[in-house]
């Protein structure tokens, strides 16, 4: 339920549009995913009664109950429960912003809106007290689980692990993040020095070369099987898709005239559908998108950016 409020959170307007680069955020997934299975494991172990048993440290022992089943304790299990249903929750936060998560300007993230916090909150809340006061006589998964509230001082304990384990997790999205802005930065100076990339950046970017390859062989195939039914029903057969170099090409060169004239791409592109839409009206059909190119529109055979 959470994650479909992220639709409604706060974000900062772009003056062009977003180019996803998919390989940035498969690394950032795998790593923070990669993280919460490590410490939901350690946690599996710490927490279970004849491996690391660690509740003794902090001077209590888990009440475990004579409830077993094959694997763990019910209150292991309620303990497991909280772990994996807060770092979850908790990292709707971390992935919102490229910096840390508590860190809100306006190169990074806005603060988070209430209709998402509000959620966050009541799921949080309400699997905290399910981790303490599930009842022994409710049985999950069908009766063939074992559940049982562990108690707020087990519970307190999970919660400042989870805490550390979620700063940890932050901490390795800003580590990807800031390799990929270093790598984005060497392509840019060897585009400019016309040298070549170095080994690691070539390397990082081959699979979304790939990912480009496969997109414009798919639309190639979309187009070889639209273009015939196209014809037949009198429609223009032209794709309507940008490959990833022609977009950014042409990009470069909507950023372009939008530095030489002056004025924002936002503002450029709204003169540009006035005169479209006036030149369209006498009688001429031409497409509003023909000469500031954007995520949405047509593609059109643009020359490549001139070389200084």
């Amino acid at each position: 339920v959470s994650a479909m409020f992220v639709f409604f959170d706060k974000v900062h307007t772009s003056d062009v549009p977003e180019l996803f680069h998919m390989g940035k955020v498969l690394c950032i997934a795998t790593g923070q995913a990669a993280v919460g299975v490590l410490a939901t494991t350690i946690l599996l172990y710490l927490a279970s009664p004849g491996r690391g048993d660690w509740w003794h440290i902090f001077g209590f022992e888990l009440p475990i109950s004579q409830m077993m089943t094959d694997i763990t304790p019910g209150e292991v299990v309620a303990v497991m429960y909280l772990a994996l249903t807060a770092l979850i929750q908790l990292n709707l936060l971390t992935t919102r912003n490229p910096s840390f998560w508590w860190r809100f300007s306006k190169h990074t993230a806005p603060p988070p809106s209430l209709i998402l916090l509000a959620p966050m909150a009541a799921f949080l809340v309400g699997s905290t007290f399910i981790s303490v006061y599930w009842p022994d006589r409710v049985r999950p998964d069908g009766g063939r689980g074992s559940m049982i509230g562990a108690g707020w001082a087990p519970i307190g304990i999970v919660w400042a692990y989870v805490f550390i384990w979620w700063q940890i997790s932050d901490l390795v999205k800003v580590v990807i993040q800031k390799v990929f802005r270093t790598a984005e930065a060497h392509v840019e100076r060897c585009k400019r020095d016309n040298s070549p990339l170095p080994g690691w950046v070539a390397a990082m970017d081959k699979p979304n070369q790939w990912a480009s390859r496969a997109s414009d062989i798919i639309l190639s195939w979309v187009d070889a099987i639209y273009a015939p039914i196209a014809t037949k029903l009198g429609k223009n057969p032209r794709r309507t898709a940008l490959s990833q170099e022609e977009f950014r090409s042409n990009m470069s060169m909507a950023m372009s005239m939008s530095r030489m004239s002056g004025v924002s791409p936002t503002e450029l592109r709204t003169s540009q559908l006035s005169a479209a839409s006036s030149r369209k009206s006498s009688g001429r059909r031409v497409a509003a998108t023909s000469e500031l190119p954007t995520i949405d529109a047509v593609a059109v055979d643009l020359p490549p950016p001139k070389q200084a």
